[in-house]
């Protein structure tokens, strides 16, 4: 059963007075080179009850998009193979993919990136290292508009 057809299903048992099935905690795929910095993540974003997956360059993006379906993308700039920003410009070109919602990981605060993010229509970019009420603050943001894009 899809996504869409759970909501559905769980509109309709609202109305029927029946207790709607819990939400299914949104979906990330998190591309990133480093793993120190990669397992690090995963534990925040888990730890904050989302459902995590991760590879380590831009073309393994591309291989496993079709087959995961996440909710949000979060990628470094500086992947190997395919950068951040490589990704997010085919991305935005794919009818199938054009409205992920998509976070770029700069290197450093960098005015640079935060221009690249904004020239291949990422939703946001964020500098590394960064604290975790600001990776909670654009996640927050990100998932209102990834759960109203699924009703």
């Amino acid at each position: 059963m899809n996504q869409q057809s759970r909501v559905a299903d769980g509109y309709q048992q609202q109305r029927e007075g029946a207790p709607a099935q819990a939400a299914e905690p949104l979906k990330i795929l998190l591309a990133e080179s480093a793993g120190a910095t990669r397992q690090r993540m995963q534990q925040v974003l888990r730890g904050h009850d989302y459902h995590v997956t991760c590879v380590e360059d831009g073309f393994e993006v591309l291989c496993r998009l079709p087959e995961l379906r996440p909710d949000i993308l979060m990628m470094s700039c500086a992947l190997p193979r395919l950068s951040g920003a490589q990704v997010c410009t085919l991305l935005r070109q794919s009818p199938d993919f054009s409205g992920l919602r998509i976070v770029l990981l700069s290197e450093q605060p960098n005015f640079l990136d935060s221009v690249n993010a904004e020239r291949v229509a990422a939703d946001g970019c964020l500098p590394k290292p960064f604290r975790s009420s600001e990776l909670s603050a654009v996640l927050s943001g990100l998932a209102g508009r990834a759960e109203a894009a699924v009703l």
